[in-house]
């Protein structure tokens, strides 16, 4: 089993991210919305829900159209359009996580691991980055001190889940995707001040 869902206060050594607002996907494929929203709202732009990101996408959510069998007819959000609602929405800096950056980085630092970049961004810069998973977007919040788990904020149900490295480490070559154009990208930080 490489992840597990806890409802109680994780390990105390786990150094993590405080203040990450815990924000609840309301629709099936709604979880890059609230995952892009609670980093938002981390950030200081509280009135950035999920709605409001999807209108700023879709514009107006009509739940009568969009529903269709408990699935929006509007698809989820690649990483790419969540960086561009950001952008657009915010005057906060992102950046987009692909193999190729991953690699230019390794050139310069080959003993860079896909962990050292995740760590730097909860040790170091203090900033919760979304997680591309298969078809599910996390936001991280949190490192054991053994480096052994990660800890998350699942926007399906708002609690935090605790995954294994093996697991967080093969994300990094993860292709799949229901978007075909978005498949390179596996990780989105927003960067700015509180």
């Amino acid at each position: 089993m490489l992840e597990r869902e806890t409802n109680i206060p994780p390990p105390e050594d786990i150094i993590r991210i405080e203040e990450v607002p815990p924000v609840t996907q309301k629709h099936n494929n709604w979880c890059g919305y609230a995952s892009l929203s609670m980093v938002l709202q981390f950030h200081g732009y509280k009135d950035l829900t999920p709605r409001v990101l999807f209108e700023h996408l879709h514009g107006t959510y009509d739940e009568r159209k969009e529903n269709l069998d408990g699935w929006l007819r509007t698809p989820a959000p690649t990483l790419s359009n969540l960086a561009l609602v950001t952008q657009e929405l915010t005057s906060l800096r992102v950046d987009l996580w692909n193999e190729k950056k991953y690699k230019a980085l390794k050139e310069r630092k080959p003993e860079i691991t896909p962990f050292d970049v995740l760590d730097s961004y909860i040790l170091e810069r203090k900033t919760p980055p979304i997680i591309r998973f298969p078809h599910h977007y996390k936001v991280a919040v949190g490192v054991r001190t053994d480096r052994t788990e990660y800890e998350f904020i699942n926007p399906s149900h708002g609690g935090t889940q605790l995954i294994f490295n093996e697991k967080v480490d093969e994300l990094w070559s993860y292709r799949e995707s229901s978007h075909p154009d978005d498949t390179s990208y596996l990780m989105l930080t927003v960067h700015g001040q509180k």
